[in-house]
């Protein structure tokens, strides 16, 4: 009945971008010390680790946006899956069957249910529209495909910036252990930096 979402591919990229949301790439630091240098020489210094610290934390920040679409998506294709899974039911049966429907937390009742030849969608906007049993299958069918399109987008974007979160995160390191072992180095005698000045 699903087979048809295993075929279903991820749209194409927005051109020259390599996500759905704009996500600023993590380039690793091949060059340390040229790397600081340059941030150094810069008119306005504005301090490396802190710089790299704080892309991580907006990597963080908009993970947590990303990540609850993602799992509230999973959430509405299984819902949806189930609908349709009853259209279907609906379809076969052509006589008053029984089903439970549950009332309450953990409260079940069983009815019965007359034959039935549509079914109420809620559809975009909260609009409640009426369909013909062989209609409303197609309309789910193609709300499926939409669903799991953008969750494969979700997917991918969460993929992306979780490697950027890693090489962000593999910069700092490398940048604090570069500050330590030049913090070490000018502390050793004969290394001592010292600055003078005029009134």
């Amino acid at each position: 009945m699903f087979a048809f979402m295993e075929q279903i591919e991820k749209p194409p990229l927005p051109a020259g971008s390599k996500t759905y949301t704009f996500i600023e790439p993590a380039d690793f630091i091949e060059d340390i010390e040229s790397y600081v240098a340059k941030a150094e020489r810069k008119p306005f210094f504005e301090e490396p680790l802190c710089v790299l610290t704080e892309k991580y934390s907006n990597y963080g920040e908009l993970a947590l946006k990303l990540e609850p679409s993602y799992a509230e998506q999973q959430i509405n294709i299984e819902m949806t899956k189930a609908n349709l899974k009853l259209i279907k039911k609906f379809q076969e049966e052509k006589i008053e069957f029984m089903t439970r429907v549950q009332l309450f937390n953990k409260v079940y009742k069983d009815v019965f249910v007359p034959p039935v030849e549509s079914v109420t969608i809620v559809i975009p906007g909260n609009v409640h529209m009426q369909f013909p049993l062989d209609e409303a299958e197609k309309y789910v069918i193609k709300q499926l495909g939409q669903m799991v399109q953008q969750l494969k987008i979700y997917e991918h974007d969460l993929n992306y910036l979780r490697d950027q979160m890693s090489t962000t995160n593999l910069n700092i390191t490398r940048v604090y252990k570069y500050n330590i072992a030049r913090s070490k180095s000018s502390q050793k005698p004969g290394n001592v930096s010292t600055t003078s000045g005029q009134n």
